[in-house]
C-alpha cells in the first residue's frame, strides 16, 4: 500500500488489525508523530484484542518515499503488548 503521508500509509496498515467484532473495543494509539527522511517512519498501537494474554499490538511502520510525494509501506514490525505481566504465573508469551 501507499499514501500520501506516514499517517495516511500508517491508517491504511493498521485498519487490518482493527476487530470487527464491536465486543473487541479495538482501538488505535498513535505512539508518537510521524518522522520522514530518507525513510519515513510511525507508530500505532492497536488495543483491545478479546484475549486475556494480549493486550494488543505495537505496530512499527516503516515506508519508502515515492517521487512526487507521499510513501509506499517497506516493512512493519510488529511488538505483542501483553496485558498479565511477564511473570512465571501468568507470562504473556
Amino acid at each position: 500500500p501507499a499514501g500520501a503521508s506516514m499517517e495516511a500509509l500508517g491508517q491504511t496498515v493498521v485498519e487490518v488489525f482493527v476487530h470487527a467484532d464491536p465486543e473487541a473495543n479495538t482501538r488505535l494509539v498513535k505512539v508518537g508523530p510521524a518522522t520522514a527522511g530518507d525513510v519515513g517512519e510511525i507508530s500505532y498501537d492497536v488495543v483491545g484484542f478479546l484475549d486475556d494474554a494480549q493486550l494488543g499490538v505495537r505496530l512499527h511502520l516503516f515506508g519508502a518515499p515515492k517521487t512526487g510525494g507521499g510513501f509506499t509501506l517497506a516493512s512493519v514490525e510488529a511488538t505483542a503488548l501483553c496485558s498479565r505481566g511477564a511473570t512465571d504465573a501468568g507470562a504473556c508469551l
